[in-house]
């Protein structure tokens, strides 16, 4: 048995009223546990709001509103990344003018 087989155990989870058994790393259950509850509290919420009734669409739009959550996060993410090197630049470029004056003196 491999070391990768060795670390797969499965996961009980239940969203919206269907049980899922599924396998993952054993790293991963507290992830898989919490994205699970997170999916049921976006479905619930969207029935409750009236959205529909029917389970498949409630699924499709609970999967949706995750994933703009995700590119919205991604591009923040990428944002603050660009703002970082932003400023590594300017401060890149202050350090060398205060060289530069400092070779002076």
């Amino acid at each position: 048995m491999s070391d990768q087989s060795a670390n797969i155990v499965t996961v009980e989870l239940d969203i919206y009223g269907q049980h899922f058994v599924v396998r993952a790393p054993a790293h991963e259950r507290e992830r898989l546990e919490q994205a699970a509850r997170y999916v049921d509290r976006v479905i619930r919420q969207l029935f409750e709001a009236g959205s529909s009734r029917d389970t498949g669409r409630l699924a499709i739009q609970a999967a949706l509103m995750i994933g703009v959550e995700l590119f919205k996060l991604k591009d923040d993410i990428h944002a603050e990344v660009g703002l970082t090197e932003e400023v590594k630049r300017r401060v890149n470029i202050i350090i060398e003018k205060l060289d530069h004056t400092l070779r002076k003196l």
